[in-house]
């Protein structure tokens, strides 16, 4: 299968003339991420291997299989002995955010029947196997949690853009969100310190970046080429819901043409290995910190890294958790409103040296963003 993909690179980079260096690894990559399916599917059906050699066993709580192999799942696997959790035949957990009673509970009984057969089924004593991943109370009922804990299961909780379990609970999650099941965790990954906020009982609460599965390929491939190379004025990958609409539109009545693929555009999901490309070919790659359907609550994006380790140039809402990582100006730029927006999106169009010059040098400072803080915290179980 490998084989017969580069083959159909090679005779595709020759069509749209692609530097085929770049093509071939990131081809590579995206045949690792197939066979570590696979592989996946395979070790969490069937767990054969003897385990007198590893001294943990983690198992992922994963929810959407794209995020987590943009370097989340790799990162974990690469440090300890990994399967994921499927239900239903599907990767991760059943995440329906439908919350009425008889969801949560369907949810819940999903969710925890499966995990409580793959710990049994694994052949590890509970006290070395790990939890990790990004999960809620409408996932895992606390209690459930609870009796995991203290069966001497250790569980690392990934906390991403979750603000809005804490700020308006009543109105979103109630005590659905992370809140109910933080108790439970051993340590905390969040992106960030808010949560410290939130939850000050807790003793073991880590900031960390996220990062891309590009961090170790130097992305300036289209440094060197010339501006009528990117055909794409303005593009927007990722949901269409809450503000996103509203600006997308706001741009095109005042004549930009914008581009835009994900659920809810009419040009539909971008196959994954494109997304890379389709970065390169764009003048401005367009981002929305906002979380849900707030326009306050702004938050850290897996696409934030995604875009600036591609070498494109990242024209992004403001947010103080982004702008820890990223130089304003320098690395990336921040819109504050949509007359903002509309004023850098006309002087970046035609300001072909400015724009690239940011986008290199963001490239270049996306390197040090490579999940070495996760790496870190899951290497801390594997003496426990």
């Amino acid at each position: 299968m490998l084989s017969k993909n580069l083959n159909n690179a090679l005779q595709w980079a020759s069509g749209i003339r692609t530097d085929l260096t770049y093509l071939l690894l990131l081809l590579f990559m995206q045949g690792r991420s197939c066979l570590i399916r696979t592989k996946c599917r395979n070790s969490a059906s069937s767990i054969h291997e003897p385990h007198c050699h590893h001294k943990k066993l983690a198992i992922y709580l994963g929810t959407d299989y794209n995020q987590d192999m943009s370097g989340m799942f790799q990162a974990v696997a690469g440090t300890v002995k990994t399967i994921p959790l499927y239900t239903k035949g599907q990767w991760g957990q059943i995440t329906d955010i439908n919350v009425t009673p008889e969801a949560i509970l369907l949810n819940r009984t999903i969710n925890e029947t499966a995990l409580t057969k793959l710990i049994t089924d694994s052949g590890f004593n509970p006290s070395q196997v790990l939890l990790i991943g990004q999960t809620w109370a409408f996932c895992f009922s606390p209690e459930y949690l609870h009796r995991l804990k203290q069966q001497g299961i250790s569980f690392i909780l990934i906390s991403m853009d979750d603000k809005h379990s804490f700020i308006i609970p009543s109105i979103h999650f109630g005590d659905l969100g992370v809140r109910p099941i933080a108790k439970y965790s051993d340590t905390i990954l969040s992106t960030t310190a808010f949560t410290r906020t939130c939850l000050p009982y807790h003793e073991d609460i880590r900031v960390i970046p996220l990062a891309s599965p590009l961090h170790s390929i130097k992305t300036s491939i289209q440094s060197d080429k010339p501006a009528c190379y990117k055909d794409i004025d303005v593009l927007f990958i990722g949901k269409n819901y809450g503000y996103r609409s509203h600006v997308i539109c706001y741009l095109i009545s005042n004549g930009i043409n914008v581009t835009c693929y994900g659920s809810g555009w009419p040009n539909g999901k971008l196959d994954p290995e494109c997304v890379c490309n389709t970065y390169n070919r764009s003048k401005i790659v367009l981002g929305f910190s906002f979380i849900l359907n707030s326009r306050r609550l702004t938050g850290i994006k897996l696409r934030d890294f995604e875009v600036t380790a591609a070498g494109a140039f990242y024209l992004t809402s403001y947010s103080s958790d982004l702008s820890n990582y990223f130089e304003e100006g320098k690395h990336l730029c921040f819109w504050r409103n949509k007359p903002d927006l509309l004023t850098k999106v006309r002087y970046y169009l035609a300001s072909d040296k400015e724009r690239q010059a940011i986008a290199t040098q963001a490239a270049e400072h996306s390197l040090r963003y490579s999940w070495t803080e996760l790496k870190d915290a899951v290497s801390q179980y594997q003496t426990l």
